[in-house]
């Protein structure tokens, strides 16, 4: 109703003009064909919108694998270290998880010899040992045995000694010791042991 309205309107309107109204009338069959081809576009936009919601949907899925993998991290995170409750202090004589890493003697059916060197670090400084493993560590009269921080009392009948000194570990943590002559500070080593 409304296009016989708008025809009528515009052949009143190319009359007065002095144009004929059948040119009137071909090119407004034209713009209603226009506007019926725009319709479609639009329905074609409207199916590209679906696409979208199902890549949305994709979408969904990847956060899913997310919190999967949230979930394998948090195991991760709930694992223990087996040195958490240690007494004594894991970054002495400056040792890193890569220095005793390097200085893994965990597989070793061997005593681990530690050299007593002077004025020097013992070597290596930073060792890596399981518990039922013996470890000897040099002393000498200049250089005696020293203990600064032990889990347990493995090493307190040899605090002081002026030779070899020799301990079979069986508390995990860290074993702290130095060259007992106060001036001699860099003479310093670590051992961890695990269990």
């Amino acid at each position: 109703m409304k296009l016989n309205l708008l025809t009528l309107m515009l052949a009143t309107l190319a009359i007065s003009c002095g144009e004929d109204k059948e040119d009137t009338a071909a090119e407004t069959d034209v713009e209603i064909e226009d506007s019926d081809t725009d319709t479609e576009d639009t329905e074609t936009e409207d199916t590209d919108t679906e696409d979208t919601e199902t890549e949305d949907t994709d979408t969904e899925d990847t956060d899913t694998e997310d919190t999967e993998t949230e979930d394998t991290e948090t195991e991760d995170t709930d694992t223990e270290d087996p040195l958490a409750d240690a007494q004594c202090d894991a970054g002495y004589a400056n040792c890193t998880e890569q220095d005793f890493a390097n200085n893994d003697f965990t597989g070793s059916t061997q005593p681990v010899s530690i050299n007593m060197v002077g004025m020097q670090p013992y070597a290596p400084k930073c060792v890596t040992v399981k518990v039922g493993q013996t470890v000897r560590i040099g002393a000498t009269g200049g250089h005696p045995f020293s203990v600064s921080c032990a889990e347990d009392s493995v090493m307190d009948s040899q605090d002081g000694s002026t030779s070899e000194v020799e301990f079979t570990f069986s508390t995990p943590g860290y074993y702290n010791y130095r060259c007992g002559v106060p001036s001699h500070n860099s003479m310093v080593g670590n051992i961890k042991v695990l269990p």
